[in-house]
């Protein structure tokens, strides 16, 4: 397996990140009240934009298995709020020192392959080398049920001990059900 990020990405490579993104995140659909899934003409402006860096990992076959975004550049995230973090973390929000990591998409097929460890790996060494601060949103679905915070912050310590996890905020749902009978 290689990674390799690319700043734009379109083309034959875009519609292979695509199905695989889609792949990956097919049930959040369903099973998150949020929309976790973008559009295919959000997910194209995405990869076109070369403010946000997209990690693609590629298997012995050349295919794509994986796909990740990653920027520090906060205002591409349509659903980030640059101004709590600017609050939070004043100096390194000025520094651009605060990456967001928009999703991290893994063909099914390739879970337990290390792609998503590769990734993550990387996405470490550059916020670790910068004492920067990496963001990411995880459905309470994908807390629960695949403990993803408590993993990716077990990846993360394997090469900055020295992080601290912080559970900055969480959405939830009410529904108020008038169906008689």
């Amino acid at each position: 397996m290689r990674i390799q990020v690319h700043h734009v990405v379109d083309g034959a490579l875009l519609e292979e990140a695509w199905k695989v993104y889609l792949t990956a995140f097919d049930d959040l659909r369903r099973t998150a009240v949020q929309r976790h899934v973008l559009y295919e003409n959000e997910f194209d402006a995405l990869m076109l934009d070369p403010r946000v860096e997209k990690y693609v990992a590629y298997d012995d076959a050349d295919a794509v298995v994986a796909v990740a975004t990653f920027t520090n550049d906060l205002s591409t995230m349509t659903l980030v709020s640059p101004e709590y973090f600017e609050h939070r973390w004043p100096d390194a929000y000025a520094d651009r020192r605060i990456w967001y990591i928009g999703f991290t998409a893994v063909h099914p097929h390739a879970h337990g392959t290390g792609a998503f460890a590769e990734i993550v790996s990387r996405m470490t060494r550059t916020v670790s080398a910068v004492d920067g601060v990496a963001v990411v949103d995880i459905c309470r679905r994908n807390d629960e049920v695949f403990k993803f915070p408590t993993a990716i912050a077990r990846l993360i310590r394997s090469h900055a001990p020295h992080m601290r996890d912080h559970n900055l905020d969480a959405q939830t749902y009410f529904a108020y059900d008038f169906a008689r009978g």
